[in-house]
């Protein structure tokens, strides 16, 4: 029944969509690599003092902005 309906080929010079995943594929994941190393954090020096605190900004129930702070989290490595 179907047997003489014919499909266009794809022109010729354009490049397949595999290739061209594949080539996307292999320029994000060298990209990712190079920046990863780059984020790295430094260690801190020995008996250095690391402290943190968080903060934290928002409007109570009657429409008033407020500011809730954390206790402040220190420590000596």
């Amino acid at each position: 029944m179907f047997s003489n309906i014919h499909t266009a080929s794809p022109p010729l010079g354009k490049r397949s969509l595999g290739f061209s995943f594949f080539t996307g594929l292999i320029a994000a994941v060298s990209l990712m690599m190079v920046l990863s190393a780059s984020a790295e954090a430094a260690t801190p020096l020995a008996g250095a003092t690391i402290s943190n605190q968080a903060t934290a900004n928002y409007k109570d129930s009657g429409g008033t902005d407020q500011v809730a702070t954390s206790n402040l989290g220190m420590s000596i490595k």
